[in-house]
């Protein structure tokens, strides 16, 4: 990530600072999937406790994105609940089965893309080995609304590439779903098309 040249102009014109955690052995664990006998809400706490000491930046100002299996673990973060993120940005991966009804966590800021021929985390979510169990995307998204105590009814707007909708939620808080028509990828150009959104919910 730190070598993805785009991701860092991207991150620069948005003036964020960009930090990529490794996650143990290239991956990450989220319950419900396949490499989840680890808990990376301890390692991506201890990150935050690190960072004032490396890296100068504002509190106040923390987006977690992740793309595929790192977007799980963003997802899962967010239900649990972490006061430090102020917003988070998934692409490509929500919670893997069973998935949260609820969330231990407080109403949060998310918007969430994803490609709707994506074959490696489908929309609808897919079985591996008949053990494991991908969720749903507009089921985890309902949930979130839910959850914040959104409306039903959406605001849909074209952002670049991106089909958006935004459910209005109150006290501030924006949760939004992006969809494109293409497949498992992930893009820097979707930071800047939601720019607007990455400055109101960082305000």
């Amino acid at each position: 990530m730190l070598a993805y040249r785009e991701l860092a102009e991207a991150a620069r014109e948005l003036n964020l600072v960009l930090v990529a955690p490794q996650g143990l052995n290239d991956t990450w664990s989220t319950p419900g999937a396949p490499s989840r006998n680890r808990d990376e809400l301890p390692f991506l706490r201890r990150v935050l406790d690190d960072l004032p000491a490396r890296i100068p930046h504002d509190p106040a100002r923390v987006l977690m994105s992740g793309f595929s299996q790192g977007a799980a673990v963003v997802w899962h973060v967010a239900c649990a609940g972490e006061p430090r993120v102020k917003a988070y940005m998934p692409i490509a991966g929500v919670w893997w089965r069973p998935m949260p009804e609820t969330c231990p966590g407080g109403p949060v800021n998310l918007l969430h893309v994803h490609g709707t021929a994506d074959p490696v985390m489908p929309m609808t979510g897919r079985r591996l080995r008949d053990t494991w169990h991908q969720g749903d995307v507009r089921e985890a998204f309902s949930t979130m609304t839910r959850h914040n105590a959104c409306g039903v009814t959406p605001t849909v707007q074209l952002m670049g590439e991106l089909v958006c909708e935004a459910p209005p939620c109150p006290d501030g808080r924006m949760v939004k779903l992006c969809l494109h028509r293409g497949d498992h990828h992930t893009n820097p150009r979707w930071f800047l098309d939601n720019r607007d959104w990455i400055a109101q919910v960082l305000r």
